[in-house]
């Protein structure tokens, strides 16, 4: 570790943090007393790393304390970690908090997340602006959640849009919703040919509504009129 060591010895908190990073895989103890030190001298980063060993080692409460350092250091990722760990024990208004920091600072995951948020605590306006912030980004899931959202208003001609744009960027969920919005629209041929791109990245549901398509179809493609075929 040569180099390394030698600059964390003569105070670099950067190198301490990195050498924390090469010890962890065979010396977690070795890792944490460099962590704390650059973390004692104000470094974001090893406030992060401390949180993700403890969080590691089973430690939630200590885990907590070091991202919310990070959060104070200004870390992003402290903010979107700490977001993640308070929404799964269910303590939603302060994990709403943390994710709005970590979009502020143009996380689009930390958005996505803080849309589903907001739309449990029934702030549906500000879930769809987190969603249109994320999907202006390109996220393909924003856009098909924000599909999703229109839907629900009834905002039909909008959440095509927004599935079409989730589609084109490959999002499997986005083909889905826009193939059986176009079969409801009897516009058939386009909904087959989505569902069959979503049933090629994986998508169950459409390969098995493809496959009831392509059943319902007789000879040359024509559709099957029951009874006769």
């Amino acid at each position: 570790m040569g180099d390394v060591e030698e600059r964390a010895e003569a105070g670099d908190v950067k190198a301490m943090n990195e050498l924390g990073l090469r010890l962890v895989p065979h010396d977690k103890d070795g890792a944490e007393r460099w962590w704390l030190r650059a973390a004692e001298a104000g470094l974001a980063a090893a406030m992060r790393n401390l949180g993700y060993l403890a969080d590691e080692r089973g430690r939630p409460e200590e885990t907590e304390k070091w991202w919310r350092a990070g959060v104070e250091a200004g870390d992003a990722t402290s903010a979107y970690n700490l977001a993640y760990m308070l929404a799964q024990q269910r303590r939603t208004d302060e994990a709403a908090k943390f994710y709005e920091i970590a979009a502020e600072a143009g996380d689009v995951e930390a958005m996505v997340n803080l849309s589903s948020l907001l739309e449990s605590l029934d702030r549906a306006d500000e879930a769809e602006q987190w969603l249109r912030r994320a999907a202006d980004e390109g996220d393909g899931a924003a856009m098909n959640n924000l599909g999703s959202a229109c839907f629900k208003a009834r905002r039909t001609d909008e959440a095509k849009e927004w599935w079409r744009k989730g589609a084109e960027a490959g999002e499997r969920e986005a083909m889905y919703n826009l193939a059986v919005l176009l079969d409801g629209l009897n516009e058939r041929e386009e909904a087959k040919r989505f569902f069959g791109e979503a049933a090629r990245l994986g998508h169950g549901r459409a390969r098995r509504q493809l496959e009831e398509m392509e059943a319902e179809a007789g000879p040359g493609g024509r559709p099957r009129i029951q009874g006769i075929f």
